[in-house]
């Protein structure tokens, strides 16, 4: 197998080769069928090339889909489970998929301009926890952190996160959305792109689909995690903090300060001692 990286220049026509890759298939590997060797070539070029697919949308040019069958396969193989769990980490889009078609939103209603919503589970030894943050047009944001008092797997969290988000923003009364997530499987289960087969995300998948009908205008995008780092922060104070039922807890105002503490701890009066 062959494969190529590549990336667009500036003027986004033109493409540049930035790596090359090959491997010859071993005895085992060649007897897979078309799309099993597209697929185990495509789990090995991202291993050899994760400093460059983990923090950037990857698109996929082939004759088949590997990612459908990899996502959506009735027979859940060894093999194929490894795959998925190599892939979920990554976002990669194959160009022959079909894009989500955005509405337009009208700008002279404040309730009707678009507003936008990061969400984003934890779950570890402390607990379970979401954090959202729903910003507006202009820019003020609103945080939400739940802790989750019940098991919950990784894609449970997200769910959680997801549905607790859109009913946020349904309070706020908000129209027009746009979803932003570092979950690859949940934006592209609820886009539809990717089949839910966990029978503990089925449930999550439909209510979605009963919140969406609430908004005018929503659409559902993958971002890079590197990027969704505040409210991974909210979701892990969430998991780890201790409350007793009823406590509220005051937003967390956030300050941004350009030198240490000490810089301006000066007694005027005391000339004798020199200035640092």
């Amino acid at each position: 197998m062959g494969a190529m990286l590549g990336q667009r220049d500036d003027s986004g026509k033109k493409e540049r080769a930035i790596y090359f890759l090959s491997k010859k298939f071993n005895e085992c590997e060649a007897r897979y069928l078309v799309i099993e060797r597209t697929c185990c070539g495509l789990v090995w070029v991202t291993r050899r090339l994760r400093q460059y697919m983990l923090y950037y949308t990857t698109w996929l040019i082939s004759r088949v889909d590997p990612l459908k069958y990899i996502f959506e396969s009735p027979h859940i193989v060894g093999r194929v489970l490894k795959w998925q769990v190599v892939l979920s980490e990554y976002d990669i889009k194959h160009v022959m998929q079909k894009s989500v078609k955005e509405e337009s939103c009208d700008e002279g209603n404040n309730e009707e301009q678009e507003w936008e919503m990061y969400f984003d589970g934890a779950a570890n030894m402390h607990g379970n926890g979401v954090g959202v943050v729903i910003v507006s047009p202009e820019g003020k944001q609103f945080p939400v952190a739940i802790k989750l008092e019940f098991d919950c797997t990784n894609n449970i969290t997200e769910y959680e996160a997801c549905v607790n988000g859109l009913r946020a923003a349904i309070t706020l009364g908000i129209r027009c959305l746009k979803v932003f997530s570092d979950s690859a499987l949940i934006i592209h289960q609820v886009t539809g792109e990717w089949r839910t087969r966990d029978v503990k995300l089925i449930p999550y998948q439909e209510l979605l689909v009963d919140l969406i009908k609430q908004f005018k205008v929503v659409s559902f995008h993958h971002l890079t995690r590197d990027k969704n780092c505040f409210t991974d922060a909210l979701a892990t104070l969430a998991a780890m903090i201790q409350l007793d039922c009823g406590v509220h807890v005051q937003p967390i105002q956030v300050e941004a300060r350009s030198f240490p503490a000490y810089c301006l701890n000066v007694e005027e009066d005391r000339e004798e001692y020199p200035w640092f």
